[in-house]
């Protein structure tokens, strides 16, 4: 599949969003799916919660020609994008795995938090649909590993129990994460922006894990 052809593809999934959506709410809830250029067989699909913003704030209705993470233009105060560049991915081989990325979220409408789009009256309803949409970016892309960029976002994807593979020096909280979504290996970290608790040193042996755990 050509690049244009695959942009194409990934334009009607938004397109079909924009429409279905009217099944769970008014017209002033909006969404946004892909943070990234598509790639096929992308050496790393990264996923995370749901996009930040009030539900009114407008979403992206194109597969944007940049990354996100990567893009100068973004907002300099951007927590989560500034904490993948510059703690987690960071290192020549890790940045050019995060540059040729695919990076969207298991949840697709705009709430401030997880909690808030919990409260919505058809949250559950919504979380399904966006799962099932989710499996079939998944299925067409064919990542060769996904980073879940928290572990509630790694148990939708790999439930439970599952194998801790790095853990903060003298206790047992967990640091990386390891399992299995469709043959796909999965790795999971603590939300990058609000994860308390943790240092720049713990995110340090993160980022070396990871560092030999991606190719």
């Amino acid at each position: 599949m050509t690049t244009d052809n695959l942009e194409n593809w990934g334009n009607s999934i938004i397109d079909k969003v924009k429409v279905d959506k009217l099944d769970f709410s008014d017209d002033q809830s909006n969404f946004s799916i892909f943070y990234s250029p598509l790639i096929l067989n992308p050496k790393l699909m990264i996923i995370g919660d749901n996009p930040g913003g009030q539900i009114t704030d407008k979403g992206l209705d194109k597969i944007p020609k940049l990354h996100e993470y990567l893009d100068p233009d973004k907002d300099k105060q951007y927590k989560l994008a500034n904490a993948m560049r510059d703690k987690i991915m960071k290192g020549e081989k890790l940045k050019e795995i995060l540059r040729t990325s695919v990076k969207l979220n298991r949840i697709f409408f705009k709430s401030p938090d997880l909690k808030t789009f919990k409260a919505f009256p058809k949250a559950i309803e919504m979380e399904k649909y966006c799962l099932k949409i989710l499996e079939e970016i998944i299925d067409k892309l064919q990542p060769k590993k996904i980073l879940a960029e928290s572990f509630g976002t790694f148990e939708v994807l790999c439930g439970t129990p599952c194998t801790s593979v790095l853990e903060k020096e003298g206790t047992n909280k967990s640091l990386l994460l390891a399992g299995k979504y469709k043959g796909i290996e999965v790795l999971g970290i603590n939300h990058p922006s609000s994860s308390r608790g943790l240092s720049n040193g713990d995110w340090e042996r993160v980022s070396k894990e990871l560092e030999k755990r991606l190719d």
